[in-house]
């Protein structure tokens, strides 16, 4: 009677815990997966620069709305065929990057 309850007890907790470290582990590896992303994108965004710069050279300046200057520079660099950069995160990265030299 006693034994089985504490045994039944000690095996609920000790699933309960692995269950819980489990979880854990693969959202660590997801974050660890979505930083080596972010990366990546960053790395893509920084080396066309100046591609970036040279196409925007001759157009008029780029709307101050978030989602609308997304939407230019996808046509813009889907235009130049960029595809790369036209990717979704990439293309958050690059926004961030031109809004902050706007502001400097």
């Amino acid at each position: 009677g006693l034994f089985g309850l504490v045994t039944g007890c000690s095996l609920i907790f000790s699933a309960s815990l692995f269950a819980g470290c489990w979880r854990r582990f693969r959202s660590v590896s997801r974050e660890k997966g979505s930083r080596i992303n972010d990366a990546q994108a960053l790395k893509h965004v920084l080396a066309s620069m100046d591609k970036v710069a040279l196409l925007l050279r001759n157009e008029p300046a780029l709307p101050k709305n978030q989602r609308e200057m997304q939407e230019e520079l996808r046509s813009l660099l889907e235009a130049a065929r960029m595809p790369q950069l036209a990717r979704e995160r990439e293309l958050q990265l690059l926004c961030q990057v031109l809004r902050r030299q706007q502001y400097a």
